[in-house]
């Protein structure tokens, strides 16, 4: 591959990630702070006093989803997945924390 070439590439692909990170943004977070989600989430996982574990990793990503889920009630519609699609989605948590309760009681 030329130089031209991975220029050209990287240029491409950094142009895709903007626009995914734009409507990713737009149906996680809140209009006026696109960190939000993550403020949220640490304020929830620290009231549920949760670690570093995969439980809760898990749990983390779950409430991330119940964050996006919120967000986008209030919202026209969504850029990727819809409320419908997130809350199946949601479903999936819920097993994977089950999942991580049965694998520690099996260590």
């Amino acid at each position: 591959m030329k130089l031209y070439e991975l220029l050209d590439l990287s240029k491409n692909i950094f142009r895709q990630a903007r626009t995914l990170q734009k409507g990713k943004n737009h149906d996680y977070s809140d209009d006026d702070d696109a960190l939000s989600n993550f403020k949220k989430q640490a304020i929830i996982c620290e009231a549920l006093g949760l670690d570093n574990t995969p439980k809760a990793m898990v749990m983390q990503l779950h409430v991330l989803k119940l964050i996006r889920i919120t967000n986008l009630w209030s919202k026209k519609n969504a850029n990727y997945e819809s409320i419908e699609d997130s809350n199946i989605d949601g479903i999936n948590y819920q097993i994977l924390s089950e999942a991580c309760r049965i694998d520690e009681q099996e260590e």
